[in-house]
């Protein structure tokens, strides 16, 4: 009585003393395990809980005790005495009332790659249940967990039958389709949603994106308008639509696009900060990728993506100091990452700054990538930058031979290293290669005025 009365009080630290006294004075008594392993369930104690859990399921066989039960062990990953636990459940209760124990039985039995146990909990309670919906879809998926597609495939047609005009399991099946590769299945059944569900625009996203994979754009950016007209607060439609575009060489559309959607969105603005940044880069419109991207980008970023693109971008505008804290961030985030060691080794090497730290991280680029033109051309750089002419010259030489498309930078550099030898000649006929690629080049036209 004191306890229930602590309890009442919402002294529950008292109220947990005295129950533990009354267990151990009446070991027979049920009610106090059920309120100390309540109590300990909520303040996270999963242990202590577990301790009371089994003491009740001693004294009193219960579906919901030994659900509860299950679910503390799962709190703990004992997925074993999990699984143990829910058959223990359905052997105390295998009507159709113990839901729980059936389906939760099949996903760990799926989960730990049971699925041929799984599969026959799941067709006993849809025996029981009569076809329950919930459990043939987990069906399908402990058919594909099993890689029996024809079966998941066979059951996915049947429910389609059944069910012609439940516009959200068309799409639960229409998605599962798409998980077995059945794409011309999926598209049918999405679109059958869409014409049962003129205002929903999930089946709009995906009819969009088998139009994409099917290349047919024109399809894809139409599904795409529908998804952002019905629901204009998400950005994942206007994202997808943007894409489109840009696969079209239609960037500036592409831009278009993605600011209208900054402006309709209510949240995930910054994914499509993200992508506007990027599209912008490749117009190279470096000013508005940093003037984007300061407003996604902060301290606890750890996108190696974004923040390769800001320095990148900084880069490009001279902006040295900056690009080389962001590049800096990104290598601690993801320290071989051999883009950005190459990238922010070049640069180190440009500026004839950190020398041996160029080198070294150009070196490790290449360990991840050794027939790459632009890592053999960067550490071909930095040698120069060091002084070692011939070898230089054997790294440059690489890199031009590897080329898919001739770089004018490189032969540029091929050049500085000829001249640096006082092979003039040499110099003068690889810096008129590097202007023929590059005819706008007043750096290399001033050269071959030595």
């Amino acid at each position: 009585m004191k306890a229930d009365c602590q309890r009442a009080l919402g002294n529950w630290p008292e109220s947990s003393r005295l129950y533990e006294l009354v267990t151990r004075l009446d070991p027979e008594e049920i009610s106090p395990h059920w309120y100390l392993g309540n109590y300990y369930r909520q303040t996270g104690e999963y242990e202590k809980a577990i301790e009371h859990y089994v003491r009740m399921s001693h004294l009193s066989e219960s579906v919901q005790i030994y659900n509860d039960l299950a679910q503390l062990y799962l709190n703990v990953d004992d997925t074993v005495s999990a699984i143990k636990t829910y058959r223990n459940s359905i052997a105390v209760d295998a009507s159709v009332e113990n839901r729980d124990g059936y389906m939760e039985l099949a996903r760990l039995l799926n989960a730990t790659g049971q699925a041929d146990s799984a599969q026959v909990v799941l067709e006993k309670y849809i025996e029981l249940s009569s076809g329950s919906i919930d459990a043939r879809l987990s069906l399908i998926e402990t058919f594909i967990s099993a890689e029996n597609y024809n079966q998941a495939q066979a059951e996915i047609e049947k429910m389609a039958d059944e069910y012609p005009n439940r516009s959200r399991l068309l799409g639960q099946l229409g998605m599962l389709s798409l998980d077995i590769n059945q794409v011309e299945t999926a598209k049918q059944l999405f679109t059958k949603q869409a014409d049962l569900d003129q205002v929903n625009f999930v089946p709009q996203y995906y009819l969009g994106r088998i139009a994409i994979f099917e290349n047919q754009p024109e399809l894809a950016k139409q599904h795409f308008w529908n998804m952002v007209d019905l629901l204009d607060s998400l950005p994942d439609g206007w994202i997808n639509l943007a894409e489109v575009y840009r696969e079209q060489d239609s960037l500036e559309m592409a831009i278009d696009v993605l600011r209208e959607g900054l402006e309709r969105v209510n949240s995930g603005k910054a994914d499509i900060q993200i992508y506007l940044a990027r599209y912008y880069a490749q117009l190279e419109r470096y000013e508005a990728v940093i003037n984007i991207l300061d407003g996604v980008v902060d301290t606890s970023t750890t996108d190696i993506a974004l923040l390769f693109t800001i320095a990148s971008a900084h880069e490009r505008l001279g902006h040295f100091d900056s690009s080389v804290v962001y590049f800096e961030r990104l290598l601690k985030v993801e320290p071989e990452f051999h883009p950005a060691l190459n990238y922010l080794g070049y640069m180190l090497a440009d500026l004839g700054i950190r020398l041996q730290e160029s080198k070294g991280m150009i070196e490790r680029a290449l360990a991840r990538d050794s027939l790459n033109p632009a890592y053999l051309d960067s550490y071909g750089w930095v040698l120069f930058k060091m002084g070692d002419l011939g070898q230089a010259e054997k790294y440059i030489k690489q890199a031009i031979d590897l080329m898919e498309n001739a770089d004018a930078v490189i032969y540029d550099h091929l050049a500085e290293i000829y001249f640096a030898q006082g092979r003039v000649e040499d110099a003068r006929r690889v810096w008129e290669q590097a202007l023929a690629l590059d005819p706008n080049n007043n750096d290399i036209r001033e050269k071959l005025g030595r």
